[in-house]
């Protein structure tokens, strides 16, 4: 399942090292003070095409292809192995989900863990971590909506800022073992630990109301703000939820030419702190707690199996959310 998720499944934030693919020539600025924080955050010239950023177009259909069970691969559509009640290596006799949980998270990796439903402090907490740096659109707490990996929050605002205004771009390096919040199941605690134990870095180049986010096993990765008068539909022509002005849509095209879309889903901001400090919540997390009591999946073989679903149904396998979830904080910018 882990070679399975990180090569295929993964679509997600991925780690860009110097000198591979990227549709995006990283240029190294000549200014001398910005010399050593961008070799410092290990960023050097790169092969590959320029993404031409006026180029890029929002999907207006939300059609995420990750939920229809063609997705899957072979007999894993039929395997109840991914969400948020498998009971895959998550329950007796075979209990591998607690004990990387009890033995590793939780000692070894610094993970706590916390409710959904009783947000306040550990939200102040996470964005306690916010950099002044961050472009301010890309700060808040994201909700991936709609993603199948069980990574439920995240943060941008902990990441490591450089300005590039030559390009007029923003660079960072984010660490995924701090503030990025995994779910409960077999999947979810395996990913958290090879993510903590390898301390996976993800470099992102932000420009304008774009943010690419690297190249995986899919293609390649963007999220891009939606903006007022951004007209999204779903593919029966109803409205999908979303807030314009605080959430963004995550996108990955398989080709140069962005006609094959492999991975889409809402990233949308569930709370963020306002002039004075204050934690706002926004519609993005009300809409997340309405998943948080959704009935799980009722698959045949006491659960383990997915081949009494229909096809038609399928995406709503995934739709329901945990309300226990497990992170590492980032320090704040006190410590």
């Amino acid at each position: 399942f882990s070679c399975y998720s990180l090569r295929h499944l993964v679509p997600r934030f991925q780690d860009v090292r110097a000198g591979g693919s990227l549709p995006r020539q990283l240029e190294m600025s000549q200014a001398r003070e910005q010399r050593p924080q961008q070799q410092k955050m290990g960023l050097a010239t790169a092969q590959g095409a320029a993404i031409e950023w006026d180029s890029l177009l929002m999907p207006s259909v939300y059609d995420p292809p990750q939920l229809k069970k063609s997705f899957q691969p072979g007999p894993l559509r039929n395997i109840n192995w991914a969400t948020r009640d498998s009971p895959l290596c998550n329950s007796f006799p075979c209990c591998l989900s607690q004990c990387i949980m009890a033995c590793c998270l939780k000692p070894c990796c610094h993970k706590k863990q916390v409710e959904l439903s009783d947000p306040d402090e550990w939200f102040h907490r996470m964005l306690q971590a916010e950099s002044p740096s961050c472009p301010e659109r890309l700060r808040g707490i994201w909700w991936m909506k709609d993603n199948i990996v069980p990574e439920e929050l995240g943060t941008f605002g902990d990441a490591e800022w450089v300005s590039v205004p030559e390009q007029e771009e923003m660079l960072a390096t984010k660490l995924l073992r701090q503030n990025w919040a995994y779910g409960t199941n077999a999947f979810a605690s395996t990913l958290s630990c090879f993510n903590a134990a390898a301390k996976t870095e993800q470099k992102l180049v932000q420009h304008g109301k774009w943010l690419f986010m690297g190249s995986g096993a899919t293609g390649s990765m963007f999220l891009t703000m939606i903006e007022e008068g951004d007209d999204i539909v779903n593919p029966d022509g109803s409205k999908p939820r979303y807030t314009p002005g605080l959430d963004a849509m995550r996108v990955t095209w398989e080709d140069e030419a962005r006609t094959a879309m492999t991975y889409q889903y809402f990233a949308r901001k569930v709370a963020y702190l306002d002039g004075e400090g204050n934690l706002v919540k926004t519609d993005g997390y009300d809409e997340l707690m309405e998943r948080t009591r959704l009935s799980g999946v009722k698959g045949s073989c006491c659960n383990f199996g997915l081949c009494n679903i229909p096809e038609r149904e399928y995406p709503q396998i995934w739709a329901p959310e945990s309300n226990v979830v497990f992170l590492e904080f980032a320090p704040s910018l006190t410590e």
